[in-house]
């Protein structure tokens, strides 16, 4: 497994890792478990996103395969991990091959993450591999505290008791506003670290007519990428739109009901 890290020092602190699961079918069709487990024991506040090569059906997929039955065994022992996926195909099949399909297997996997999100797919058809978005809104007042997250607080009492307590080095307003801020850090990183998600959010089960409007659109894509026709990349582009605008509109309305 391929991966390349970095940092982000807001609070709570995260690690944001970029992987890519190598599948060769000649070689070998075991999921990189070990270097998997490595990356997501780092951190503890931890997003592992990129081409895992992993398809289920439990994100959408249509099919599962190897690497897909394994990411889901590994991630159901994880209780504060979940597996973060869009909900339309980001590898296309350009070739149309029969048996093979278009799937979903550039992911995420969110380990103590208290924030809402959106991930959605974006119709660049340079490549099979369609670019994915991920955003995450980190502003305080969208954390999943407490609404959707259960908190061990003999666990909270012990994380905080264990963090210095920030004295301001004078009696200054600067000084004092800084030392606040610090004592709200620590209280949000121990909140996290002693909380846990109170249920496994389930993927949006897309309505039949909005799965229709994407396997006409993988048509139109497959049959552009084959012709070139400008006449076809308009229609692309209009089909794409469209799917995108319900996708978004069906997301937020779910997400109406759960808040």
């Amino acid at each position: 497994m391929d991966a390349i890290e970095i940092k982000i020092n807001n609070f709570p602190p995260l690690r944001v890792v970029s992987a890519y699961a190598r599948f060769c079918a000649e070689i070998n069709r075991k999921f990189p478990e070990k270097d998997f487990l490595k990356i997501l024991n780092s951190g503890n506040n931890l997003i592992i996103a990129g081409d895992l090569n992993a398809a289920h059906k439990t994100w959408n997929n249509t099919r599962s395969n190897n690497f897909g039955f394994r990411l889901k065994r590994i991630i159901q022992n994880y209780p504060n991990a979940r597996i973060v996926a869009p909900y339309t195909p980001t590898h296309i099949n350009s070739r149309s091959r029969p048996g093979v399909r278009d799937s979903i297997i550039d992911l995420a996997v969110f380990k103590n993450m208290p924030f809402n999100y959106e991930i959605r797919v974006i119709d660049d058809i340079c490549s099979d591999h369609l670019p994915v978005i991920l955003t995450l809104y980190t502003n305080s007042d969208t954390m999943k505290i407490p609404a959707q997250l259960s908190t061990n607080w003999e666990n909270f009492r012990f994380l905080l008791k264990n963090k210095p307590l920030p004295i301001p080095a004078s009696p200054s307003n600067e000084h004092l506003d800084v030392a606040i801020g610090r004592l709200g850090e620590n209280i949000s990183e121990a909140l996290v670290a002693a909380s846990k998600y109170k249920f496994k959010i389930a993927p949006i089960k897309l309505p039949p007519d909005i799965r229709s409007k994407i396997h006409h659109r993988n048509r139109v894509r497959r049959f552009w990428q084959r012709s070139r026709d400008p006449a076809i990349k308009n229609e692309l582009r209009t089909n794409s739109n469209e799917t995108a605008s319900d996708i978004r509109h069906l997301s937020r309305a779910k997400m109406g009901e759960n808040n």
